[in-house]
């Protein structure tokens, strides 16, 4: 799930969570699914169409029961710290990173029967102090990448 904050409702900026969609792992999803805006078909034609419909468009999920449910709720999340931080006064703010990393890793979902979002996937951080987790996760992972 890929969660940016635009400042307006314009195609040039409903690309920018599909390009950044790509480069989670890398490749195109196979399923893109928003809301009814309309700049997202456009955008969405412009990142990934192709002839071979290798990515599937669901537009419109407001009249399909709960499938945008999960990235409302995450948005409603957002919003909810926002109103406490007085608002998201410049881009590149650490609030959203940081309150992704909240949502998927540290805080647990009554909807995933107490686990997060990560946890589910499989990829979930051990230990009693997550957060603690995270950041030796981060640290041995770029160690790696050093070598």
């Amino acid at each position: 799930m890929v969660g940016v904050i635009t400042k307006t409702r314009e195609i040039q900026d409903a690309r920018k969570p599909f390009k950044k969609s790509k480069e989670v792992g890398n490749k195109k999803p196979l399923l893109m699914v928003t809301d009814g805006l309309r700049s997202y078909k456009g955008a969405f034609n412009k990142e990934f169409y192709d002839h071979h419909q290798s990515c599937h468009h669901i537009a419109d999920v407001a009249l399909q029961e709960s499938l945008n449910n999960v990235l409302e709720r995450m948005h409603g999340s957002i919003r909810e710290r926002e109103k406490v931080t007085s608002g998201l006064k410049v881009d590149d703010t650490p609030i959203i990173p940081m309150s992704r990393l909240y949502y998927n890793f540290i805080r647990p979902h009554s909807a995933l029967d107490g686990k997060t979002p990560a946890e589910t996937a499989g990829v979930g951080i051990d230990g009693e102090n997550k957060w603690m987790g995270l950041l030796n996760k981060s640290i041995k992972d770029r160690s790696i990448d050093n070598f």
